[in-house]
C-alpha cells in the first residue's frame, strides 16, 4: 500500500514539477521582453502617439474616439498579461523549490511533517 501511494504521490509531482517549469519559462520570457529597451520604448511611442491622436480628434468622432481607446485597452492588457506571466513564474519557482523538498523528505516525513 505504502508503494502504490508513493507511485501515485510521484506521478502528481511530476505533473506539477512540469507544470511549474512551463510556468518559470514563461515568466522569464516575459520578464525578457518586459525589460527589453526596444519594447520600453515602443510603448511609451505608442502612448504618446496615442495621446496626440486623441487630442486631434475631433469631438464628434466617437467611432475613432472607441477605437482609439479600444486600442490603448489592448496594449496594456497585453502588458499586464506579462506581467502576470513574470508573477505566475516568481511563484510557480516557489511551488517548484516546496515540492523538491517534499520529496527529499519521503513519505513518511512528507505524512508527518518531519
Amino acid at each position: 500500500m505504502e508503494e502504490q501511494a508513493e507511485r501515485l504521490w510521484e506521478a502528481s509531482q511530476t505533473q506539477m514539477r512540469e507544470q511549474s517549469q512551463l510556468q518559470i519559462q514563461q515568466g522569464q520570457e516575459a520578464e525578457a521582453l518586459l525589460s527589453s529597451k526596444m519594447l520600453a520604448a515602443w510603448w511609451e511611442d505608442y502612448q504618446r502617439s496615442a495621446l496626440e491622436l486623441l487630442d486631434e480628434l475631433h469631438v464628434s468622432d466617437e467611432a475613432g474616439a472607441k477605437k482609439l481607446i479600444l486600442s490603448i485597452q489592448i496594449v496594456r492588457k497585453m502588458k499586464k498579461s506579462f506581467e502576470q506571466y513574470v508573477e505566475n513564474g516568481e511563484m510557480a519557482k516557489q511551488e517548484l523549490k516546496e515540492l523538491l523538498e517534499l520529496k527529499e523528505k519521503g513519505l513518511i516525513g512528507r505524512m508527518f511533517n518531519v
